[in-house]
C-alpha cells in the first residue's frame, strides 16, 4: 500500500507547532550537506504538491537515519527562525527509504510569508486547500493568523494577485473562514486579503501571546503595531518526546528553551537546568599563551544535558558563583558542536564568554540531580574504546590503593581497582584515579556504586572502565535501582557464576604462561589478518622472581629538573590540581661532573634522584623470560624505594649482608605479573623488551577460580 503523505504538510512546518498538531508525513525531494565541518545540511520537503527548505544538524545521527532522495519521514519535532523565514528540523523517523516520488510537487514555498507558483495551478485558480484539521477547528478560540489559507487563494481575491485566472472573479471559499469581526487583524502572510478585515475564530492553531504565559491567549494589536509572533523555539507532539505538546516552559515570565531543542540554528534561547557537575579550574598554554576554562553539565527536567564550556574572563567571573547541585537559568552563550573527544555522547555543547547571561533559580524538585542513562555491564563488550557509560553495579571486590607514577609527567597518582557486578552476571573492572580513591574510605564491604560517565578502555584483549575528569561515583544512593540491586545481589549475586571482560586485581582470570608469551611475541612488527601492524603485546603471567641482578646498582640516579610538559602529556593527565602543573620531572640520566650530576639536556644538579632500572628473571612451568621494572613496581618487588636501596648500597662495605638481604627475600616470590612486549631497536639491534606494567600479590583463591575457570572452558568439568 502506498504511504500516504499529509496533504498541506509543507505548511505545517511552517509556523512552529503547538499542542493537536499531526505530525506531517513528507518525502524527500532533495538533499544536499551543506557544510560538512559543522554538520549542517538542508533538505527540499515535498507534501506531493508544495516543496519547502528545511535545514537540520548531521551531529547524533546514526548512519542509518542520514536522509536519501525519495526517503518518506514523519517530522516529530521541529522550529521556525524568529523571522519565520526558516525551519530546523529537530527530530524525525523514517517511514520508508528511497521511494518513488508522490505527486507532482510544483509549487515551491519560499518562505514563511512567499510562495511560488505555476499558471494554470489549482490554487493560481482561486482553489484553497483542503483542511485536513477541520474536524479539530471548534472551540480552540481565535487567532491573528491561520497558515493553511493558500496565498494563492488570498492573492486571487486581490486586485493585484498576479496569478489570479479571468474568470475568478468571486472571492474563493475558505473553509476555515469564521465570522468577521469589527476590528482589524494583524497581518497574516497566509491569509486572503479579502479577510483583511476581519479575524478567524475557528483557527485550529493559535499562536501563543508572550506577555500571556498561556497558550490561545492573544492580544488585540494597535493599528500598526507589531505582529504577535510565534514562539521562538518549540516542538511538535511526539510521543517520543518527552516534552511534547509542551513546546517551552516558563519561569517568570520568560521562555524556557528544552535542552534537546537546542542547535546551530536557534539564535535566541534560554534554558533552565540544575548544574549536575563541575569541573575544577584548569589552565593551558597553546600558541595564543596561556588560558583558563572550566566546564559544568545541566540537566532540564526533560532529562536532557549539555555541556556547557567557559574561557578566559568568563572562568573568573562565573567559577565562584556556580555550585553543582543549584538551579541557574543560561543564556546568550554560543551553541556549538561538541567535541566528542571531551563529550562522545553529546551532540552540542555551549560556549559563554564574559557576557553570558546565568541567574540562580529557585531550587526545583522536578529537575533530577543526576541524569543516568544505565549500560548493562555485558554490553560494554560491544562498546567503542573512548566511549562514556553509565554504569549501576556492585561492588564485588575493592583493590588495595597503590601509588603510581606517571611516566609523561613525573607525578604520583593514586590508584584503586574495583570489581563490579551487575544483574546481567557479567564483571568489568574499575580503576579509580587521584582522589576518586578516597571516596572508599568510609564505605561498608560490597556497596552499590553509579558512576557517571566511565570510560571504556582495552587491555589484553578484554574492556575495562577508567574514570576522568568528568566521571561522577555515588556509593549506595537513596534511589530505586540501588535497593534493586542489593537486594539481587544479596539473594543471588552473591553466588552466582560470572562472565569476566576485564581482569580484577590479582583476580581470577585465565593466565598466559612464558611459552604463550614467546609465541605470541614472534608476531610483533608483522601484518594481521585485519589488515594492521601489530606493534606490541600485553600478558598477565602467574610467576615466580628466580633471579635479580644487583652487582650494579638495579637504579640510575635521575635529573631532578623541573622541565615544560609537552601539549600530548597535558593532554595524557587527568585534570586534578596536581596535573594542572605546567613542569613535570626531567628523569633523564645524570652524570658526576666533579661535584655536579648534569644530563644530556645540559640540566645540573647537586643532588640527583635515584630511580629503579630493575633487571629480574621470572619463571613459570614453561619457561622463563627476562623483564625490566622501573620505579614505582621496583620499590613493590624490593620493598623499598630506590633513595633507601642507594643508601645501602653506599654503606654496602659495611653491611653488605644487609645489602644483598634485600634482593634475596624478594626472590623466588611467587605473584601475578602484568607485561608489555615492544620490539625495541636501540644500538642498532632489533629485540623485544618486555617491561612489567605491574605486579599484584597472589590470592591464591582467585588463582584456584581462575584455573577451574580454564578447565570449563576446555570442556573438562570438575566436581
Amino acid at each position: 500500500m502506498e504511504t500516504q503523505l499529509t496533504p498541506d504538510g509543507c505548511k505545517l512546518l511552517m509556523a512552529n507547532p503547538v499542542p493537536g498538531m499531526p505530525l506531517p508525513v513528507l518525502q524527500v525531494a532533495d538533499h544536499k550537506v551543506l557544510d560538512a565541518k559543522d554538520a549542517r545540511a538542508r533538505v527540499l520537503f515535498s507534501d506531493g504538491v508544495h516543496i519547502l527548505t528545511v535545514l537540520y544538524a548531521l551531529s547524533g545521527l546514526q548512519a542509518d537515519q542520514h536522509l536519501r532522495n525519495g526517503d518518506i519521514v514523519q517530522v516529530q519535532t521541529w522550529a521556525c527562525t524568529a523571522d519565520f523565514k526558516m525551519t530546523v528540523l529537530h527530530y524525525f523517523t523514517k517511514v520508508v527509504s528511497e521511494a518513488a516520488p508522490i505527486g507532482d510537487p510544483r509549487i515551491k514555498l519560499r518562505s514563511a510569508g512567499a510562495t511560488q507558483a505555476t499558471p494554470g495551478d489549482s490554487q493560481a485558480q482561486g482553489a484553497a486547500p483542503v483542511n485536513p484539521f477541520a474536524a479539530q477547528a471548534a472551540n480552540l478560540g481565535s487567532a491573528p493568523s491561520n497558515p493553511f489559507v493558500s496565498p494563492a487563494a488570498a492573492a486571487a481575491a486581490s486586485p493585484h494577485n498576479p496569478f489570479a485566472s479571468p474568470v475568478a472573479a468571486a472571492p474563493p471559499v475558505n473553509p476555515f473562514a469564521g465570522q468577521s469581526a469589527a476590528s482589524p487583524a494583524p497581518h497574516n502572510p497566509f491569509a486572503s486579503s479579502a479577510m483583511s478585515n476581519g479575524s478567524l475564530s475557528n483557527n485550529p492553531f493559535p499562536p501563543t501571546n508572550p506577555s500571556s504565559g498561556q497558550f490561545g491567549a492573544t492580544t488585540a494589536p494597535t493599528a500598526g503595531g507589531p505582529t504577535p509572533r510565534g514562539l521562538p523555539l518549540s516542538h511538535g507532539a511526539s510521543r517520543a518526546a518527552p516534552y511534547a505538546g509542551r513546546p517551552v516552559a516558563r519561569n517568570d515570565g520568560d521562555l524556557i528553551t528544552p535542552i534537546h531543542a537546542l542547535n546551530l540554528y536557534v539564535g535566541k534561547w534560554k534554558i533552565k537546568g540544575r548544574l549536575s557537575w563541575k569541573s575544577d579550574r584548569r589552565t593551558f598554554r597553546n600558541a595564543r599563551g596561556e588560558g583558563q576554562m572550566f566546564s559544568a553539565d545541566v540537566t532540564d527536567k526533560d532529562n536532557g544535558v549539555v555541556r556547557v564550556v567557559f574561557f578566559g574572563d568568563s572562568v573568573d567571573k562565573f567559577f565562584p558563583n556556580l555550585h553543582q547541585g543549584k538551579v541557574y537559568t543560561f543564556a546568550r552563550g554560543q551553541v556549538k558542536v561538541a567535541n566528542k573527544k571531551f563529550a562522545p555522547n553529546a551532540d552540542h555543547e555551549i560556549t559563554f564568554d564574559g557576557n553570558a547571561q546565568i541567574e540562580e533559580a529557585d531550587d526545583d524538585a522536578s529537575i533530577a540531580q543526576q541524569s543516568y542513562k544505565f549500560v548493562p555491564i555485558s554490553e560494554v563488550e560491544n562498546k567503542d574504546v573512548n566511549a562514556l557509560v553509565d554504569i549501576a553495579a556492585v561492588v564485588r571486590d575493592m583493590g588495595e590503593e597503590s601509588m603510581i607514577t606517571i611516566r609523561s609527567s613525573g607525578l604520583e597518582k593514586k590508584k584503586r581497582s574495583l570489581v563490579l557486578l551487575d544483574e546481567s552476571n557479567t564483571t568489568i573492572e574499575l580503576t579509580l584515579w587521584g582522589d576518586k580513591c578516597n571516596l572508599l574510605n568510609n564505605v561498608a564491604p560490597n556497596p552499590v556504586i553509579f558512576v557517571k560517565d566511565a570510560r571504556v578502555s582495552e587491555f589484553n584483549g578484554g574492556k575495562t572502565l577508567g574514570t576522568g575528569w568528568s566521571t561522577q561515583l555515588e556509593f549506595n544512593p537513596d534511589h530505586e535501582k540501588s535497593f534493586g540491586l542489593k537486594a539481587w545481589y544479596q539473594t543471588v549475586g552473591v553466588s552466582t557464576s560470572t562472565k569476566q571482560l576485564s581482569m580484577a586485581p590479582g583476580g581470577a582470570r585465565m593466565r598466559n604462561s612464558v611459552l604463550d608469551l614467546h609465541e605470541e611475541n614472534k608476531y610483533i612488527g608483522l601484518q594481521g589478518e585485519n589488515g594492521q601492524v601489530r606493534d606490541s603485546n600485553y600478558h598477565v603471567i602467574r610467576a615466580i622472581i628466580l633471579h635479580i641482578p644487583h652487582e650494579r646498582p638495579p637504579y640510575y640516579m635521575s635529573c631532578p629538573q623541573d622541565v615544560p610538559k609537552s601539549a600530548a602529556q597535558q593532554r595524557a593527565d587527568d585534570r586534578s590540581p596536581q596535573a594542572q602543573q605546567q613542569t613535570r620531572k626531567c628523569m633523564k640520566k645524570v652524570e658526576n661532573l666533579g661535584g655536579m650530576w648534569s644530563c644530556a639536556e645540559g640540566h645540573q644538579s647537586p643532588d640527583p634522584v635515584p630511580r629503579y632500572l630493575l633487571n629480574l628473571t621470572l619463571h613459570d612451568h614453561s619457561g622463563q623470560v627476562y623483564v625490566t621494572a622501573f620505579d614505582e613496581v621496583g620499590a613493590k618487588i624490593l620493598g623499598m624505594d630506590a633513595g633507601q636501596l642507594h643508601e645501602k648500597y653506599l654503606n654496602k662495605d659495611n653491611d653488605e649482608e644487609g645489602y644483598d638481604r634485600v634482593f634475596s627475600e624478594a626472590t623466588f616470590q611467587q605473584a601475578v605479573f602484568k607485561l608489555r612486549s615492544k620490539k625495541d631497536s636501540r644500538y642498532e639491534e632489533e629485540k623485544v623488551k618486555v617491561v612489567v606494567q605491574d605486579m599484584y600479590a597472589m590470592n591464591h583463591a582467585d588463582e584456584c577460580k581462575a584455573m577451574l575457570k580454564g578447565l570449563e572452558d576446555a570442556g573438562i568439568r570438575c566436581s
